[in-house]
């Protein structure tokens, strides 16, 4: 397929963009790649599946806070059954 300049080359035969080298292109890849995660999570926090995802975090949040608690709880009533028994050698 010619060229619109009129000069009949091929685009298969052209030389590349100079954006296509060095840091250029790897700050291109970097910026492309940023804007496409954030329009990713922007409709992820939109749609409804987004807000059932942070619905199930408050909740694994709430598990883990009562797990946790639980087990101090329990950690220091056992502590303190352990501390009345005495251990008398003969």
């Amino acid at each position: 397929m010619p060229l619109e300049d009129g000069s009949g080359a091929s685009r298969r035969h052209r030389a590349p963009h100079p954006a296509t080298k060095g840091w250029i292109a790897v700050f291109l890849r970097w910026y492309v790649g940023a804007q496409v995660r954030y329009v990713c999570l922007r409709e992820r926090l939109v749609t409804e599946r987004g807000a059932t995802a942070v619905e199930y975090a408050i909740m694994l949040g709430f598990i883990a806070a009562v797990i946790i608690a639980a087990v101090t709880y329990l950690g220091q009533t056992t502590n303190a059954q352990f501390e009345k028994v005495t251990f008398d050698p003969p």
